[in-house]
């Protein structure tokens, strides 16, 4: 039975962490070493993480000055000892059968890469999986592994999983590049991105094994406040048109859509220049995201299933009428509009 490294960053999440850290140390799956790191928490996270650390000898706990997410993963991983990497966040929570379905299909079916699908209420998520239930979806191509990924229409119908790492399972060995500073809010699709280059075979299990709890003062909802990140937003665009842009896929409507995708990801973040008047500072990113937007716009306006009329009205604004567009972001700011 191998060893599964959890790590858990935590930052002023004492709200919900115990009920976090209780549903792993129920996990039907016990082999785990469990690394809670306190990143600078000014709440009760940090006495609560050396609570349990007493009581489980499978708890490691890191205190550290608060440096953000990407560090305190990085830092998990740099001392986890596992051959197995999982990723949990500290306000989710995960089934029970989580860790032994996630590591019985990485050995069953010689899977370098798994995943599950996640849900947004608790009475959701599956707390067991029949034998004769299990229908796991194996995929051994590039343009499958991203076509996960990244989300693309083509696997909607299957499953559902996303960028994200903490509903993943991960070959520790396999691991060659850590979290990128670079990538604000974004991090976890370049960590995956990269990870498939060591990716052979990748299974998905078509089933809610992972609980993701969205509220105000989640990652995700912390974004949202931040929306106007500037930077955090130039940093999602580029790495958008990186991945349209290196990535070799065979299939032409994947080609397409990742190309639709990071012009739309370099529009929302071309909106939010305009609209905090960064425009000057950022003027090559400007440019070049204008330039990017125009290429793909047509790709973008009939894909009406993925872009509702609004996102669609004002990409062709942008394209057509760019003076007008510019206007309307820059007034969408006095009105607390994002795009």
């Amino acid at each position: 039975m191998e060893l599964v490294s959890i790590i858990l960053p935590v930052y002023n999440g004492e709200k919900y962490l115990n009920e976090c850290i209780d549903s792993i140390l129920v996990s039907t799956y016990q082999n785990l070493e469990i690394i809670l790191i306190d990143d600078g928490s000014t709440d009760r996270s940090g006495p609560i993480c050396d609570e349990y650390a007493e009581k489980d000898s499978r708890i490691k706990v890191i205190h550290q000055e608060n440096k953000g997410l990407i560090s305190a993963r990085n830092c998990g991983l740099s001392i986890s000892n596992g051959a197995y990497i999982a990723f949990v966040d500290a306000d989710d929570l995960v089934s029970p059968v989580f860790f032994e379905e996630m590591v019985l299909a990485m050995e069953t079916e010689h899977a370098d890469f798994v995943a599950c699908e996640y849900r947004h209420n608790k009475e959701d998520v599956v707390p067991y999986i029949a034998p004769n239930e299990r229908n796991n979806v194996s995929v051994q191509t590039f343009d499958e592994y991203l076509a996960i990924l990244t989300c693309a229409p083509s696997i909607r119908e299957v499953t559902w999983t996303g960028p994200y790492v903490w509903n993943k399972l991960y070959r520790k060995e396999n691991i060659k590049e850590q979290f990128n500073k670079e990538c604000l809010m974004c991090e976890d699709l370049r960590f995956n991105y990269d990870y498939l280059s060591s990716c052979a075979k990748m299974t998905v299990l078509p089933f809610g094994l992972y609980f993701y709890r969205i509220h105000d003062e989640s990652i995700t909802g912390r974004y949202r406040k931040r929306k106007t990140n500037v930077r955090n937003g130039i940093a999602n665009a580029m790495l958008w048109a990186y991945i349209a842009c290196n990535s070799q896929v065979a299939d032409p409507s994947l080609k397409e859509y990742l190309e639709a995708r990071a012009a739309y990801t370099a529009h929302g973040a071309l909106w939010r220049v305009y609209a905090s008047g960064a425009e000057t500072e950022h003027s090559e990113f400007a440019k070049e995201a204008h330039s990017l937007i125009c290429s793909h716009c047509s790709k973008l306006l009939h894909d009406k299933k993925t872009y509702n009329i609004k996102v669609r009205s004002a990409i062709w604004l942008c394209c057509h009428i760019f003076p007008l567009w510019k206007h309307a972001a820059r007034l969408s700011a006095k009105c607390n509009i994002f795009m």
